[in-house]
Parts: structure tokens; C-alpha cells; sequence
């Protein structure tokens, strides 16, 4: 039993492996029919055009496709030529040939019906007054205007119309974006911004979009990395250009001023703020110009390579220099870079962290001068005999603590505020209008109350308008009388009063002066420049907000 047993297993064993290569063929050929049945009845209704479809309806799907995708290369004409023209002349059941011809003449591509479309819809922009676009485009940016001239004639005149009254603009944002180019960019992109820009050089791209603006007389390009600045001598309104802003520019040189002082003949105001390479050469360079007696105003912040030598030989040498800003000087002394700056209108030295002490006088203008010495840590000492000084500015001097100005007669402003350390103020003046002691609280009281100084002057002589005396915590309600008396004895001159914060004054006293009293309003030259660029800010969003 078990050797028939065995005998069995193994003839069915060899049968099984005699069988199993017969059902893989079996099989195989089973599945390739099937999927070669299956590809047959798949649909191409997405595929195959409805026209085709209509034409030949008891055709097969997948036959049809094949002859219009393989055979006539997805061309409907093509599909309909094959299919006609093998047919028997007893084939009854296809269209007719005059039908399809008619039904092909009424295929439409997209842009056939997209112009149909649009030939059928109103021209509005034709019916638009000139007037009425003019106003629309008014609402646009410059580089907007500049892109809108490639449209049509009359947009081309209309934005011309627009640029050409446009006598001041800042091209800082213009170069950052479509000049400068940006290190950080990924690959796709850059390949793509290179394609789409025609002009990569970008003093020509820069100086194109300045020309467009044929009556530009301020010209801004601030934080640049711009090198090519003889490129400005191909500008068509370099001699309209008065006012010239290159502050911050890494790539200024020495040299450079050179080349800007011969392009622009009619300069009025040059700023080369925080220009870290300009030095002394380039005042030499200022200096050798003598043509250009247009330029009136300097503009020399945080220069650490101009020195006082450059400074002297400026205000020695270009008298038609009025007005001059050198903020962040680093000398204690600078006394003898103005002993000869006798034509000085407005002068700047703020924000110098070693100046000590300042001893000038300057005799024999009659114009009026503005001096700022704010914002000095180390200031200790002033003594001032100009004749000419008009206002006079000097906010947050800590360490300062004696502050006389004498021989003048025209002082209208004075504005100590948060000298803390002020002692000694003496100032006889009968002239000033407005006065600002807020925050003095170690000033001497008997001195400035005094009948010579310049609070008593100036209000037995009726010019005193505007006092502010607010967080003085040592005024006391007998000074404060003294002042309302003599105002009341003078008809009153003093207009405006503040008294803010001043602990030894009475609640009494303090009332009183509210309510007969305004309270005053300083506007300095950096509250105007705020309020300037917040302006400008505006307008900037504004236009930005209806070009988009």
C-alpha cells in the first residue's frame, strides 16, 4: 500500500507539471484578449470632436480615433477626406457629403469667436474725453505711465502729458527692484527674469526711465549700489536738475563728485549724507568748479573721512554756500572751521557726540542765520556773538551748562528743551517771539527773569508770543506773577503759555493759565521734514492704491 501510494503522488506531480505550462498559455492569451477587447470598448467621447461624432455616428469610437489622432494627425478635415473618400457609392447610412461640407462652415477656433466677441462689444476707451483719461492716468505712478505709453498713441501722449509735469521724483525704489540685481534668486526664476528683461544693462534702464521726464528738476537715488556715473551725462534734463540726493551710496567716490559737478551746471543742493567713501578730495573737487555758483546748499552727515581742513577750505573758499549740514562730526573743537563762514544762513553741527564747547562770532551779515547744536552729549560751554543768528536750536544737551548769546538783535527762536543741566542762560534779546525752557530744572530763575534778559525784553517790547516753561519743577507761583504781570502791564503780547508738570505751582495758578492761555506749538525743521514725507508717503500709496 504505501509503494502504490507513493507511485500515485508521483504521476500526479509530473501531470501537474506537465499541465502548468499549458494553463500559463492559456491564461496569458486569455488575459491579452481581454485587455485588447477591453482597449477596443474603452470611450474617446473626450477625446474625438463632437463634429466628427454627428458626422459619422455608427462608426466605432475607437476606430474613429485612431484615423483622426494616428492617421490624420487630430485634423477634422483630414478625418472626413479619409472617411469619404473609400466609401462604396451605395453607402447609405454616413451623411450625406453636402452636409458635412455645410457643417464644416460653421467650426469656429477660439479666437475666431473670442474676436466675433469682442467686435460685437462697445469701444469705451474711444468714447472716453481726452480730459477724462487724462484724470484717470493722473492716479497712476510714473512707472506706470511709462508702461501705459506702449498701448496706443493717444495713451503714449497722454502719459507723456503726465510725466512731463513731474518735476521731482525718488528712483531709490525703481533701482532696488528692476535694476539692482538680487543675489538670493532661485534658478527658475532667475531664467525666467532674464528672459522677460530686453535691457539688462541697468544705467541704461535707470536713465531711460529718467528721460522720460523731461522737466525733472529733484532727482533722488539714496542706498544704491550704483557705479556708472558718467552714464548721467547722456541725461536730456541735466540742466533742470537742481536738487541731487546721493546719500548712502556705496559706490561714491572721490572722483565721482568730479564727474556730477560738470553734468549738472545748475546744481542748487547737493546731499551726500552717510557716503562712508568722500573725503577732502571731494571738497577740492566742489572747490575747483568756480562756474558753478549755483550750489547753495551741502549736505555732509555722517561723513567720517571729511575733516575739519576740508570744512575750512569749503566756507573759505565757496562763499556761495548758504547753508550746510555736517551732522555726526567726531571733533571736540570746530571753532576754526567757521571763523570765516560769515555767509552762513543755516548751519547744522547736531549729533556730535565729542564736541565740547563752541566759541564763535561772526560780524557783519545782515541776513539771518540758523544754528542746531541738539542732541550734543559732551556740550558743555556756548558762547555765540553773531550778529545775525535768527534762530537758535539746541534740544537735549545733557552735560550743557552755560548758554550765552550776545550781540544780536534779530534772535526770534530759541528752543532749549531737556537741557537738564542748564545753570546760566543769558541771552539779551528783545527780539524773540518764541521761547521753549521745558524740562531745564536746574536753570537759575533770577537770571532769566532778569529785566535785561530776553524773556522781560522781549515783552516790554510786545514780541513775545509763544513761552513754553512746562516740567520746571522749581518755577514757583511768585516767578510765574512776575511774568503775568509784566505781560498784563505790556497789553498782553504773550499769546501762547504752557506750564505742564511744573510740581511747585499751584492748581490755582496752573488754571488760570489754561484758560487764558493757548498752548504752544513749535514746528522745527525736523517736525516739517516729517510731515513732508508722511505727505509723500501718502500720496505714494494713493497712487499705488488705484494703479492697482
Amino acid at each position: 500500500f504505501p509503494r502504490t501510494f507513493f507511485c500515485i503522488l508521483s504521476i500526479l506531480s509530473l501531470g501537474l507539471v506537465a499541465i502548468e505550462p499549458l494553463m500559463a498559455e492559456t491564461s496569458k492569451s486569455f488575459w491579452g484578449k481581454f485587455k485588447k477587447n477591453k482597449l477596443k470598448s474603452t470611450a474617446f467621447y473626450d477625446k474625438v470632436p463632437s463634429h466628427l461624432l454627428e458626422m459619422f455616428p455608427s462608426m466605432d469610437v475607437g476606430e474613429l480615433y485612431n484615423i483622426y489622432h494616428v492617421k490624420c494627425d487630430d485634423s477634422i478635415m483630414e478625418t472626413v477626406n479619409y472617411l469619404t473618400k473609400e466609401q462604396p457609392g451605395n453607402l447609405h447610412d454616413e451623411v450625406p457629403l453636402h452636409v458635412i461640407i455645410d457643417s464644416l462652415k460653421h467650426v469656429h477656433t477660439d479666437k475666431a469667436r473670442h474676436e466675433e466677441h469682442a467686435s460685437k462689444q462697445p469701444d469705451y476707451f474711444a468714447r472716453t474725453p481726452t480730459h477724462v483719461l487724462s484724470h484717470i492716468f493722473s492716479f497712476t505712478d510714473p512707472e506706470t505711465c511709462g508702461k501705459i505709453t506702449r498701448i496706443n498713441r493717444e495713451c503714449r501722449l497722454l502719459s507723456k502729458a503726465l510725466l512731463a509735469a513731474i518735476t521731482e521724483y525718488d528712483f531709490s525704489h525703481f533701482f532696488h527692484t528692476h535694476c539692482q540685481p538680487t543675489a538670493r534668486r532661485g534658478r527658475k526664476q532667475r531664467s525666467h527674469t532674464q528672459h522677460l528683461r530686453m535691457v539688462r544693462d541697468d544705467a541704461l534702464r535707470l536713465l531711460s526711465f529718467v528721460n522720460t521726464m523731461p522737466y525733472l528738476e529733484s532727482l533722488s537715488l539714496r542706498s544704491s549700489m550704483f557705479s556708472k556715473w558718467y552714464a548721467f551725462s547722456s541725461l536730456l534734463n541735466k540742466h533742470n536738475i537742481k536738487y541731487l540726493n546721493l546719500s548712502s551710496s556705496l559706490n561714491l567716490y572721490d572722483d565721482d563728485i568730479c564727474v556730477i559737478m560738470e553734468t549738472f551746471p545748475n546744481l542748487q543742493v547737493l546731499d551726500l549724507s552717510n557716503c562712508l567713501e568722500i573725503s577732502d578730495l571731494a571738497m577740492t573737487h566742489i572747490l575747483e568748479y568756480e562756474h558753478t555758483d549755483e550750489l547753495n546748499t551741502l549736505y555732509l552727515n555722517h561723513t567720517p573721512q571729511i575733516t575739519k581742513n576740508g570744512i575750512k577750505l569749503l566756507m573759505t573758499y565757496k562763499k556761495c554756500i548758504t547753508s550746510l549740514e555736517w551732522k555726526g562730526a567726531k571733533y571736540g573743537n570746530v571753532t576754526a572751521c567757521f571763523e570765516a563762514a560769515k555767509h552762513l544762513n543755516y548751519l547744522n553741527l547736531s549729533s556730535n557726540s565729542n564736541l565740547e564747547q563752541l566759541v564763535l562770532a561772526l560780524d557783519g551779515k545782515t541776513g539771518g542765520l540758523e544754528l542746531n547744536l541738539s542732541n550734543c552729549p559732551r556740550l558743555t560751554f556756548v558762547d555765540l556773538r553773531i550778529t545775525h543768528l535768527q534762530k537758535m536750536s539746541i534740544i537735549q544737551c545733557l552735560s550743557l551748562r552755560e548758554l550765552r548769546i550776545s550781540n544780536t538783535a534779530q534772535l526770534q527762536q530759541l528752543n532749549c528743551k531737556n537741557c537738564k543741566a542748564l545753570q546760566i542762560l543769558a541771552v539779551p534779546c528783545g527780539a524773540l517771539e518764541t521761547a521753549v525752557l521745558a524740562g531745564c530744572n536746574a536753570l537759575d530763575l533770577e537770571i532769566v527773569l532778569h529785566e535785561n534778559n530776553f524773556i522781560m525784553q522781549s515783552v516790554r517790547s510786545r514780541k513775545l508770543a509763544s513761552l513754553d516753561m512746562s516740567q520746571m519743577n522749581h518755577l514757583t507761583d511768585d516767578e510765574m506773577q512776575q511774568i503775568l504781570q509784566a505781560n498784563q502791564d505790556n497789553d498782553g503780547p504773550l499769546k501762547a503759555l504752557s506750564v505742564c508738570d511744573c510740581r511747585s505751582l499751584s492748581d490755582t495758578t496752573m488754571a488760570a493759565i489754561r484758560r487764558g492761555f493757548d498752548k504752544p506749538v513749535l514746528i522745527t525743521a525736523r517736525i516739517r521734514k516729517r510731515r513732508e514725507r508722511s505727505r509723500a508717503s501718502a500720496h505714494y500709496r494713493k497712487s499705488r492704491r488705484y494703479s492697482s
